[in-house]
């Protein structure tokens, strides 16, 4: 069984990898003016980490803006790890995305 998983869908149908503890796992949805870069990995306390960042799409324009990286508390809770709102309780993903 693998660390991390990723699946995507497109027009050519589902494709699948998989990632290791050493290696993680990253990828980049896009259109053509905006995307999201999400990586998977482990962080030194054991835990599973994921980075979030919107991007400029396949178009490159725009700078990548990074959201922040995430994890699961032991109890469950889903935190942010950094940036101002570091250590505060995710409720939904639109309070992540404010601001974009």
């Amino acid at each position: 069984m693998s660390r991390f998983y990723a699946s995507i869908h497109g027009n050519r149908g589902e494709g699948t990898r998989q990632g290791s503890e050493r290696s993680g796992i990253h990828g980049h949805v896009r259109g053509w003016n905006i995307g999201a870069r999400v990586r998977c990995f482990v962080g030194t306390d054991g835990t599973d980490r994921v980075s979030v960042s919107i991007t400029g799409g396949s178009n490159g324009s725009g700078k990548e803006r990074y959201l922040g990286t995430f994890a699961r508390t032991k109890g469950g809770r889903m935190v942010r790890l950094d940036g101002p709102e570091r250590g505060r309780k995710v409720r939904k993903v639109e309070a992540v995305a404010e601001g974009v």
